[in-house]
């Protein structure tokens, strides 16, 4: 038995014009949405994480904020903005900092 799933996406991907768009058909796809894809190890990925018909998706919950995200990468992306927003912050205070220190310890 051999399902042929879809996949409905550019051929190339800075193309965005509809018409530009193909239909083309993989050989693994998934038995609940028909989404199909062209190695098993995407279509069990999306089993596990992204289909809308999986009951147990587990969910990432952000530690800082009320984010929470399907795939435990995106939310390891999302971890990282707070870090970067931190940097923002906190950089220039601890630059002068730094200086204020360095400025008391060349006067002693």
């Amino acid at each position: 038995d051999l399902r042929i799933g879809y996949y409905w996406g550019p051929k190339k991907p800075q193309q965005r014009d509809p018409q530009d768009f193909l239909l083309t058909w993989y050989q693994h796809a998934c038995d609940q949405c028909g989404k199909s894809y062209k190695t098993r190890k995407s279509l069990s990925r999306h089993r596990r994480f992204e289909c809308r018909f999986t009951t147990e998706r587990p969910i990432f919950q952000c530690p800082s904020c009320n984010y929470a995200a399907k795939r435990s990468d995106n939310l390891t992306k999302h971890i990282k903005t707070h870090f970067a927003k931190m940097q923002k912050e906190f950089l220039p205070l601890a630059v002068k900092m730094q200086s204020a220190i360095q400025s008391q310890l060349e006067t002693v």
